[in-house]
């Protein structure tokens, strides 16, 4: 079902990319997606969840069953810091892009493709919202079926 729902995103990004008649190549930016991904990894290190993160996957789609309440909490709250990190660090590149692009604007024509490409950032975070919104309810819900035993 996990992998539905992203199949489900992907469809619906290029329904609508087609529907609009942009060109769905217009939405790979590496470097808008090295911004999110360089300042993600280091930020979840810090709050010392980097490892719980990855057991979030395990226990969230995978068939691993959690060993106790804590280790269900620190991977729920790893996803949580993670949606957390990467709305805040989507917000602050896009706000540093567009800080720069408009201190060095020669005219408002040479504005609008770069304003569309430092928004490439933004959309690249929310389909990582997107992606674990249902990890993060998977993680929730286990956690009350490990706390109501019936797991």
């Amino acid at each position: 079902m996990y992998l539905i729902s992203i199949l489900c995103v992907i469809v619906i990004t290029v329904v609508n990319v087609w529907m609009v008649g942009g060109n769905f190549f217009q939405l790979f930016d590496l470097i808008s997606f090295l911004f999110l991904f360089l300042m993600f990894i280091p930020l979840l290190i810090a709050g010392g969840l980097l490892k719980d993160f990855n057991n979030a996957f395990r226990i969230g789609v995978g068939k691993r069953k959690a060993a106790n309440l804590v280790e269900l909490k620190r991977a729920g709250e790893a996803v949580s810091l993670a949606i957390k990190i990467i709305l805040a660090d989507a917000c602050f590149c896009v706000a540093l892009q567009q800080i720069i692009l408009f201190l060095n604007a020669e005219s408002f024509e040479s504005l609008r493709p770069n304003i569309g490409i430092s928004f490439i950032t933004f959309f690249y975070a929310l389909g990582m919202i997107l992606f674990l919104l249902p990890l993060q309810a998977r993680i929730n819900i286990k956690m009350q079926e490990f706390i109501s035993g019936k797991e």
